[in-house]
């Protein structure tokens, strides 16, 4: 079976870069609104909780090599980190149920 090659336009549109870059500016913004936030906000909370999982992972192995430090650190913070993971979950299904 012959394989069918792709064909591409002989000419690239003049509008490419236009549509391209709405693509792109659509891609920031798009997923943050599904949360029900603007690009800022989501990523003011990405951030606070990426540095969270970070902050515990260094604890965690600190933990590991000294086993007296950091005892209730790790699982208290893999916790709250999970409470709010599941309190915006909830809070985007009630509001996807409003018609938000």
């Amino acid at each position: 079976m012959e394989q069918q090659k792709t064909k591409f336009p002989d000419k690239i549109p003049t509008d490419c870069p236009k549509r391209a870059l709405h693509h792109i500016l659509k891609s920031y913004t798009e997923h943050p609104a599904e949360a029900g936030e603007s690009f800022w906000q989501h990523l003011q909370f990405t951030t606070t909780m990426s540095l969270r999982l970070v902050l515990t992972g260094i604890a965690l192995f600190i933990h590991g090599i000294f086993p007296f430090l950091f005892c209730r650190t790790t699982s208290t913070q893999s916790v709250r980190i999970r409470e709010i993971f599941d309190a915006r979950s909830s809070l985007s299904e009630k509001e996807e149920q409003r018609g938000v």
